[in-house]
């Protein structure tokens, strides 16, 4: 074989031989690494490949979608379809997270609904309970067994700049044909009068074992105007 000036000495490649650019010239992953995707380490002094699926994490939680709220809207939707990964199966629990929500209306209620087709919110089938702790020191049990939603807290949310709400929803194994899909969570809210607190916990179900492609987030009556509104998917669940 010809070479231009000098032929390369017939020797191992070592570090001072490398230019950064082996590394900077390649094309960004951009992406968590798939399972089969592989590195290179040294073992002991022994250079092997290894894949990720071997030191990625074992648990916790994974990023799915946040969407900020600062204007007014019906509801918050997550639905599954070109832009989103929403309970397709991969997860068999999903975790929601609400801060700083706030309602257009005075005295509303934040309510919860379900797609099976990634297109139509039911409207009925909907069975929940829970209990309301007030800060007059009263318990509020509600519950209903047909309903046209979930809701998530039985005292009314107020609309002042300081009365927010914030939610924490667990869904439990969505894409299931097998079982009813259940729902529980807690709340805590300031209520339209007074300035006081209230705390809720509680849960409910669909009636229908079809598979849940997405939900909303809606209230009683009137638009949502702020918050942030996070889906986490719960790893090894």
């Amino acid at each position: 074989m010809a070479y231009i000036g000098s032929q390369p000495a017939n020797k191992p490649v070592v570090a001072s031989d490398l230019d950064p650019a082996v590394i900077t010239g390649q094309t960004a992953l951009g992406a968590t690494p798939a399972d089969t995707d592989e590195f290179i380490i040294s073992d002991a002094g022994v250079l092997k490949r290894m894949d990720y699926s071997y030191i990625k994490g074992g648990g916790g939680f994974v990023h799915i979608k946040t969407q900020t709220i600062s204007s007014s809207v019906a509801s918050v939707q997550f639905i599954h379809g070109t832009s989103d990964v929403v309970f397709d199966g991969t997860y068999k629990a999903y975790k929601l997270i609400i801060t700083d929500g706030t309602t257009v209306g005075d005295g509303e209620k934040p309510h919860l609904r379900f797609t099976t087709d990634s297109s139509n919110f039911i409207t009925s089938g909907y069975s929940f309970s829970g209990i309301t702790r007030s800060a007059g020191n009263t318990d509020l049990s509600f519950h209903s067994n047909s309903d046209s939603d979930i809701r998530m807290i039985n005292d009314a949310i107020g609309n002042a700049a300081d009365e927010t709400f914030s939610i924490e929803v667990n869904f439990n194994n969505p894409a299931t044909t097998a079982v009813h899909k259940l729902v529980h969570g807690t709340v805590t809210g300031i209520e339209a009068s007074g300035n006081t607190i209230s705390g809720f916990f509680g849960g409910g179900y669909l009636g229908d074992t079809a598979a849940i492609t997405g939900f909303e987030v809606r209230l009683g009556g009137g638009n949502i105007d702020g918050g942030v509104y996070t889906l986490l998917g719960v790893v090894n669940s």
